[in-house]
């Protein structure tokens, strides 16, 4: 026999305190945060995916001049940020009229000890 349909509608309604509120707002906003920045960590971490990344800045333009840059079969990352760095000064030193041999390699730069060291001291040499 069918069911006969509702002859009312009853609404429950539940209503947080404004200190309840704020906390689910935030764990609201961690939990967004948390499901971007967990893709992004994972791609950076591999190298290719490093490497597509930095290809995608080069050639859009973000860093203050567009280049190409093409992922060589690189095996770690910092070798890959190198050469990406390398390929980004001599493009800034083409854009600013450097003449050649200005552009230190980094891997031969004896002052710089991590990747940020390498791209500030390229950075410096090409605007000095």
């Amino acid at each position: 026999m069918p069911k006969p349909k509702p002859d009312q509608v009853i609404r429950h309604e539940i209503v947080l305190s404004r200190p309840l509120q704020e906390t689910v707002d935030g764990l609201t906003a961690t939990t967004q945060f948390k499901n971007v920045a967990d893709p992004v960590v994972r791609l950076l971490n591999d190298v290719t995916g490093f490497a597509t990344f930095l290809g995608i800045l080069a050639s859009l333009g973000l860093t203050g001049v567009a280049f190409d840059y093409m992922y060589g079969g690189e095996e770690d990352a910092l070798t890959v940020f190198n050469n990406w760095a390398l390929s980004r000064a001599n493009a800034m030193a083409e854009k600013l009229g450097v003449p050649e041999g200005g552009i230190y390699e980094p891997l031969k730069n004896p002052s710089a000890n991590n990747p940020l060291e390498i791209f500030f001291a390229q950075l410096a040499n090409i605007l000095t």
